[in-house]
């Protein structure tokens, strides 16, 4: 029987803030409980039932080499998550690439047929513009699945979130032929628990609604759902391998990531001193304003952003046209900042603004 695992059923059939099926459909959750394995194993199913193609979409353009095995393998050992029925055991099926690896078109059999038909495809954002070229074979794709949308290591390709839109504009603008400008395609996002502090949460608005104990969001157009999977937790608690390490094996487990992510969160009020601005470009470039509380002698990292200052304040290998002063100026000033992250006397005026300072001093939020 496979029931312990994540069963996708109830987001699939989740509706957004204005009671429609959304376009973009969400899941994080903890490691090993079979996010992947469901949302495949119900694509493919889609499929077989003539409800059209389906896309895997990853980060980088060397993934897609040999993702098709992989993605294969999740479909052949996918059970139906309520009767625990093992429903795609015998396919056979193979891959081939497009435009000189652009992407990989996918090939499966139907269950008890022999003959091989194109059933998805699989490309990367990092190559969204050569995916443009090959629209026309996406006509028939409903669905596009990016597993793993939120990487642990907090590498995303740049400008991300615009090649993500221009994918979808890829997909949903190839009409075979439609009476509508634009195709309903859905969206799937699934993550093991990464950063609630994200360039897709804070861009959707996720970031400032959510609560720990939040489930399920909604929004017009998207439903976020963390879930929690106490089979894939208590099996990660009781691994010896991982007994040994510890703090891995914590984070994998649950939503031990989200603990104290909102430390710091404070609106201050009262005199203050504006004395530079962060810009972090993580896929969305994102700003927030460093001031001076004077009466707690605290850094405040607020929405507000003076566009007179010329002290721009960004990660390693990032630099803004507008940046105009003095490295030892900027030096001093991130001093400042690590100096007041670790000593506590720094706040925060959203989780939002948190996020950012810890992307410019690449630390790993609640971590």
């Amino acid at each position: 029987m496979c029931t312990q695992f994540y069963n996708p059923r109830p987001l699939l059939n989740a509706k957004d803030l204005d009671g429609n099926v959304p376009r973009i459909a969400i899941v994080d959750g903890n490691r090993t409980s079979g996010k992947t394995t469901g949302h495949l194993g119900e694509l493919f199913r889609d499929w077989v039932d003539g409800k059209g193609q389906f896309a895997c979409g990853y980060k980088w353009t060397g993934d897609i080499s040999g993702a098709s095995e992989s993605i294969f393998s999740y479909i052949t050992s996918y059970c139906d998550p309520e009767t625990g029925e093992h429903l795609f055991p015998d396919i056979d099926f193979d891959a081939a690439p497009v435009g000189k690896g652009a992407m990989y078109e996918l090939y499966a059999t139907r269950p008890g047929e022999t003959e091989l038909e194109v059933c998805g495809y699989c490309f990367s954002l990092n190559g969204s513009s050569k995916v443009r070229k090959y629209r026309s074979l996406l006509a028939n794709v409903n669905t596009i699945l990016y597993d793993d949308f939120l990487p642990e290591d907090g590498k995303y390709c740049p400008n991300e979130l615009d090649k993500f839109q221009s994918i979808y504009l890829t997909v949903a603008g190839a009409n075979r032929p439609s009476p509508t400008q634009l195709r309903n395609v859905r969206v799937i996002l699934t993550s093991n628990h990464t950063e609630i502090s994200n360039p897709y949460y804070m861009s959707m608005g996720i970031t400032k609604r959510f609560q720990p104990e939040t489930k399920w969001m909604r929004g017009h157009g998207w439903v976020w759902h963390r879930d929690d999977n106490t089979a894939a937790m208590k099996a990660i608690q009781e691994d010896s391998f991982l007994q040994i390490f510890g703090d891995y094996g914590t984070y994998a487990a649950g939503s031990n990531y989200l603990i104290d992510t909102a430390g710091g969160v404070e609106r201050l009020n009262g005199r203050m001193k504006y004395i530079g601005t962060i810009k972090v470009n993580k896929g969305l470039v994102m700003t927030a304003g460093v001031q001076y509380h004077y009466d707690t002698g605290y850094l405040y990292i607020s929405t507000a952003v003076d566009p007179s200052c010329k002290v721009m304040i960004a990660p390693p290998g990032q630099s803004y046209e507008d940046d105009v002063q003095s490295t030892k100026q900027r030096t001093r000033i991130m001093l400042l900042l690590l100096d007041a992250e670790a000593s506590g006397k720094i706040r925060y005026e959203t989780l939002e603004q948190k996020a950012l300072l810890y992307m410019l001093l690449n630390k790993k939020l609640g971590g």
